[in-house]
């Protein structure tokens, strides 16, 4: 019976100590995560537990060959004529048909030669204004069409979808000149930015691929140095330790804004071209800012939570990592895109949709990361119909 009480005294003693150390780490943790729930999401409270996983969605390509079009054209490719096409619907996998007209366009066939009377719309974007995900009578430009038809009784409103993913702005500016200008259209709509945006990504893997094969070489990690790694991957607090020591070795910090120029002065130039394009036709030109998603957060998530808001949250995710994802890079470039694409308008006059300002509260409607419901096409065509008809329809 002594005998047994020295031992047990001991097991409390350690029991103490291995407490007296785990307990405050535990506090920590738990306190880092709140921190950073409250700057990134809730789903940082899961980091170590599948915080860093991303759901991709996978294609079948049976029934998505929506995205193949081989009609090659000069800076640009687009659909051969009356094709039909396979999409499915993201919220409950059916798969339906997508019709490709004579024009190689999607929607329904139109005579290219404007009928006198008729107050023709041509849309221009990539694959949000052409739809994917959507059926035939869900995508905005074909939406568009009835309500401004709607609001203006009196006339004959076509509007024609020339939406060809994932065509960047350069692109659909030679699409524009090629076979939009001679459709001689009273009104053209701009929706893009998320494919601009990628060129950042693009540019900066271009630039690592252009690497000695000395430099990309990585010498392979100690046992220490791998035991680090994982308890960076499973801790919070440690995650944040390993990012600051990181960021005090580092020679060359990303400044975002100077990396992202190449992007940002393409778009807005290809925009002065169009605009200048219109102009000397006495084409109308109205854009429209774009809604996006980062693919940080959930979805489930994202419903009130703000286009701004969440760029701040992969800001902050960049500032606990010291890296992001190329979809969260991309996300941050297109904030920029937008905010030049507002700043544009103002300068230049054109009439800017603020489509990201009105789906702010409901940003569920975005199924992929650019995609929209049929809810959130028709959202944009309500903005762009009350735009187009003002000073033209009773």
């Amino acid at each position: 019976m002594d005998s047994a009480t020295p031992g047990l005294g001991a097991l409390k003693r350690a029991l103490f100590w291995i407490l007296l150390l785990v307990l405050p780490v535990a506090i920590l943790e738990l306190g880092v995560r709140v921190v950073f729930a409250q700057k990134v999401g809730p789903s940082v409270l899961r980091y170590g537990f599948g915080f860093d996983r991303f759901e991709a969605i996978e294609v079948d390509r049976e029934r998505f060959t929506v995205a193949e079009h081989g009609d090659l054209r000069a800076n640009y490719s687009k659909y051969h004529a009356h094709l039909t096409r396979r999409d499915y619907d993201r919220e409950t996998g059916e798969s339906f048909d997508v019709s490709i007209n004579a024009q190689g366009f999607r929607g329904r066939d139109f005579r290219p030669q404007k009928e006198p009377g008729v107050l023709r719309v041509v849309a221009l974007g990539s694959s949000s204004t052409f739809g994917f995900t959507n059926r035939d009578d869900e995508t905005y430009p074909v939406q568009l069409e009835r309500l401004l038809g709607e609001r203006c009784p009196s006339q004959r409103v076509e509007v024609l979808n020339l939406g060809i993913p994932p065509l960047e702005s350069d692109q659909i500016l030679s699409l524009f000149l090629a076979e939009g200008l001679p459709l001689e259209p009273d009104i053209v709509t701009f929706y893009e930015g998320n494919n601009d945006a990628a060129g950042l990504r693009e540019k900066m893997e271009s630039v690592r691929r252009a690497l000695p094969a000395e430099a990309k070489r990585e010498m392979p990690p100690s046992g220490l140095e791998r035991l680090w790694r994982a308890g960076a991957n499973r801790s919070l607090a440690l995650a944040l330790v390993d990012n600051i020591a990181r960021a005090a070795r580092s020679q060359a910090v990303l400044d975002l804004e100077e990396e992202a120029r190449g992007p940002r002065e393409k778009f807005i130039g290809n925009l002065d071209r169009l605009v200048a394009i219109c102009r000397e036709s006495g084409i109308e030109l109205v854009v429209a800012t774009q809604q996006a998603l980062s693919r940080l957060v959930p979805r489930e998530e994202v419903r009130g939570l703000t286009y701004a808001g969440e760029v701040e949250r992969v800001k902050a995710r960049l500032a606990l990592r010291g890296g992001l994802r190329p979809s969260e890079l991309k996300f941050l470039v297109h904030d920029l895109l937008m905010k030049d694409l507002r700043g544009w308008a103002v300068r230049e006059r054109v009439p800017l949709v603020d489509v990201i300002e009105a789906l702010d509260a409901e940003r569920d409607v975005l199924v992929t990361h650019v995609h929209l419901s049929p809810r959130g096409n028709r959202l944009i065509a309500e903005l762009l119909a009350a735009e187009l008809a003002r000073g033209r329809c009773p």
